[in-house]
């Protein structure tokens, strides 16, 4: 009985204090349940603050006079001036919002002598001048950010303060996102980080950015030191670094662009047709290594005509060979997407010499493209956070090379044929610039791509058979695995992790005589590389005399 007298008399004693105040003073742990317009002020220990309710005060919404060791916000605490204040000599231990807490002056305000030791927000923090202002003098605050903090300063550090941010979300200030005024911050920038607005620091900024190795960054202001996470060049000045993967594809893309036609060669010169004709399309894929990998994913999409054209009264037999293609490189899910228009053209000889019972073809082509790049970025500069760059630049290709090949008879209607091939390939690419960040010096590279494979042919009528090829292949790059360009200004390197691959091919397909002298074919043809990248394509075309 004399327990529950004294819990009356306590509350009675609340009820009174409530009622004489225009303040409301918290001696126990609250839970605050009920939405009110009373400012809500803390003034002994508490294990727990919870507010999951709305409160909508003129003044301070809720002071901390003493000391909390969990501060948590589900609901709503707004103000017109201070939100959420941690007055001096305070100390909240950790503070955890996922509901919206919006004041005039600041969202949450850490007064000087005051102490917050972590503020996780995945919420709303807002101010009409500040989302965050941490003033300790002593101490640091850490901050985890996966919601949005903004302000006209999202987070403002004066008298020498010192947090540790790491932030996967939101950080918009339309003046700053970070004014650091003679304090210090140690940002770390996760998967999902938005910074927007300038980085005002007359202090120290020391950012370490682990966005992945798909995103490229730029983010203006002054930073002290910059540590790049995830295994690929940055540029210090403001922060920058970009998506490495056109330049750690920049092998396989020649490759791809120059065995689509030595590939088209191979299957059609050796006939000695007057005029062959061969549409294709493809789809090559590779998955990234990872976050922190100079492996990047890209899936590249082509399509476009091979086609030869015999050259007459020539002492040598000799095809002209042309080839258009267009190519779209999408690189880590359109983080980086590169569109190509190119052609290529020149001579082949298919029976150019004899060499111990092989028939020796040489061939030699010229080309060109033009390229046309869009690059996603994060940037503090912009309303969003992020933008597309773009850019534009010319490339020019040579390919020199040589096969050894010749046919064996197996049985009546079953042929084989053996070839063995060694092409020098090159891209000489022009300098360019995108429209803002990013440089490009000159890329000149030059691979070795040899190939050995075996053609088996069962003939079903005049003219008229269905083929099995199956082979292995490689590239070696030869020169320019290292690539240099500059970032704000900054110049920088790169040299591709992986300077050659290795690849094993197989094709099916027909040709089936339509007219005299004319075949129509059709085939299909898989490749797989030892770096896990896999292409298909589909081909038909004519061959003949017209």
């Amino acid at each position: 009985m004399k327990l529950v007298k004294q819990s009356k008399i306590k509350s009675l004693i609340l009820v009174v204090a409530f009622c004489l105040s225009s303040k409301i003073t918290l001696a126990v742990d609250v839970n605050v349940t009920t939405n009110t317009s009373t400012p809500v002020e803390n003034s002994a220990a508490l294990v727990n603050f919870t507010n999951s309710a709305t409160i909508n005060v003129t003044g301070r919404g809720v002071t901390n006079f003493s000391t909390i060791t969990t501060f948590t916000n589900t609901g709503t605490i707004s103000s017109n001036y201070i939100a959420v204040q941690n007055a001096n000599d305070s100390t909240i231990t950790s503070f955890v919002n996922s509901g919206t807490i919006t004041g005039t002056t600041a969202g949450i305000y850490n007064s000087n002598t005051g102490t917050i030791t972590t503020i996780t927000n995945s919420g709303t923090i807002t101010g009409t001048t500040a989302g965050i202002i941490l003033a300790n003098l002593s101490g640091s605050t850490n901050v985890i950010n996966s919601g949005t903090i903004s302000g006209s300063l999202a987070i403002y550090i004066p008298n020498g303060a010192t947090a540790n941010i790491t932030n996967s979300g939101v950080i918009s200030g339309t003046a700053s996102s970070l004014y650091i005024s003679s304090g210090a911050i140690n940002l770390t920038l996760n998967q999902g980080s938005k910074l927007i607005g300038d980085i005002s620091n007359t202090g120290t900024l020391n950012i370490t950015s682990n966005v992945g190795a798909a995103k490229s960054y730029a983010y203006s202001g002054t930073v002290t030191s910059l540590t790049d996470s995830n295994n690929r060049p940055s540029a210090l000045g403001s922060a920058a670094a970009i998506n490495i993967g056109s330049m750690e594809i920049s092998g396989e893309n020649l490759y791809q662009k120059t065995a689509n036609i030595i590939d088209a060669v191979d299957r059609n010169v050796k006939n000695n047709k007057d005029t062959w004709v061969e549409p294709y399309y493809s789809e090559s894929t590779r998955d990234s290594g990872g976050d922190s990998s100079q492996i990047r994913k890209f899936k590249n999409n082509k399509q476009g005509v091979n086609a030869g054209f015999k050259v007459e009264n020539s002492a040598t037999p000799l095809q002209v060979i042309f080839n258009v293609d267009q190519t779209k490189n999408n690189i880590d899910s359109s983080e980086h997407v590169i569109n190509g228009d190119s052609m290529m053209i020149g001579l082949a000889a298919p029976t150019y010499a004899k060499y111990e019972g092989f028939d020796v073809s040489v061939k030699g082509l010229v080309g060109y493209a033009n390229s046309k790049t869009d690059r996603k970025i994060l940037d503090n500069t912009t309303t969003t956070g992020e933008r597309t760059l773009t850019g534009e630049y010319d490339s020019y290709y040579a390919v020199v090379g040589s096969a050894l090949s010749k046919n064996y008879n197996l049985d009546k209607d079953l042929n084989a044929n053996l070839t063995l091939g060694v092409d020098l390939t090159s891209e000489f690419r022009d300098s360019y610039s995108e429209n803002l960040y990013f440089k490009y010096n000159s890329l000149d590279l030059v691979q070795l791509q040899p190939r050995i494979q075996s053609e088996f042919i069962k003939t079903t009528g005049k003219d008229s058979n269905v083929f099995l090829t199956a082979g292995v292949g490689a590239r070696e790059v030869l020169s320019g695995k290292t690539q240099k360009y500059s970032m704000n200004n900054t110049g920088v390197s790169f040299t591709a992790p992986n300077s050659g691959d290795y690849y094993a091919s197989l094709a099916v397909g027909t040709n089936m005589n339509v007219a005299a002298n004319v075949n129509f074919y059709t085939l299909v043809s898989a490749k797989m590389s030892d770096r896990d990248t896999e292409t298909y394509q589909a081909s038909i075309g004519l061959k003949g005399t017209f």
